[in-house]
């Protein structure tokens, strides 16, 4: 996972989280995780080669889903070299609760497994 800071447009710091995109290895796909600037609680999980050139779509207007709410960060990475297991992972944290994408972000392991317990078991 990356884990580089950049300054805002305000010249605010980000947050420990937050990333710069400016290092994008040649075949390796990326799921990540963005969030509104707008509205905190919004959270959009994709897939993609270039991490950047999407965040850049995300807050062009060009996705219907994140148009409403722009401007959007990234708030999370993971790189993968293999098409396949992306999509599965992108697929499997669309499906998670927002507490579960949370404690990801955050690198909350012990919460992240406490959510991933199945009920009644």
């Amino acid at each position: 996972m990356f884990d580089y800071r950049g300054v805002l447009p305000t010249g605010r710091l980000l947050p420990r989280n937050y990333f710069v995109l400016d290092a994008i290895r040649e075949g390796v796909r990326y799921v990540y995780i963005i969030r509104s600037l707008k509205v905190a609680e919004d959270l959009y999980v994709g897939s993609t080669a270039d991490v950047a050139k999407r965040l850049t779509h995300h807050n062009g207007g060009r996705c219907p889903y994140t148009a409403k709410n722009k401007p959007w960060v990234v708030v999370y990475i993971e790189p993968y070299e293999d098409e396949d297991l992306v999509l599965k992972r992108e697929r499997q944290i669309k499906r998670w609760s927002r507490a579960k994408k949370e404690a990801l972000i955050n690198g909350d392991t012990q919460t992240l497994k406490k959510l991933s317990k199945r009920k009644g078991k």
